[in-house]
């Protein structure tokens, strides 16, 4: 995926316009849309700035790749599971259940991520 996708993509799941966001960047919309749909990309600063906006890294919107020191040795994990891992330490009604997700085995925080599939695969098909 593309820098200006997942621009896209995370200012939509924040629920933020681009005009929201211009304004945080102090730019036009015009200049942020065109981040957006990838005719121009944004300067170290800018990026520097989104990263914090969207409580990411820099690394993560050029590249997609997590940082996933934080969680243990789970750098072999697929972009999928380390999506879930993210939805997970990022949302706050889970916070205290997996405050300690960060400090467990490593085999436990592979038995979480198969009960977060299973859980998230029940709601999609309850959708249908």
């Amino acid at each position: 995926m593309k820098l200006h996708v997942r621009l896209t993509e995370l200012r939509k799941r924040y629920e933020y316009t681009q005009q929201q966001v211009a304004d945080f960047l102090g730019i036009s919309r015009g200049a942020y849309a065109n981040y957006e749909i990838g005719k121009r990309e944004p300067d170290a600063d800018t990026l520097a700035k989104l990263a914090e906006l969207y409580d990411t890294t820099v690394d993560y919107l050029l590249t997609g790749r997590m940082d996933t020191a934080e969680w243990g040795p789970l750098g072999d994990l697929s972009p999928e599971d380390l999506e879930i891992l993210e939805k997970i330490k990022n949302d706050p009604d889970l916070d205290l259940f997996f405050k300690d997700f960060a400090s467990a085995p490593e085999e436990h925080q592979r038995d979480l991520i198969k009960i977060w599939k299973a859980l998230h695969g029940d709601k999609e098909e309850g959708k249908k």
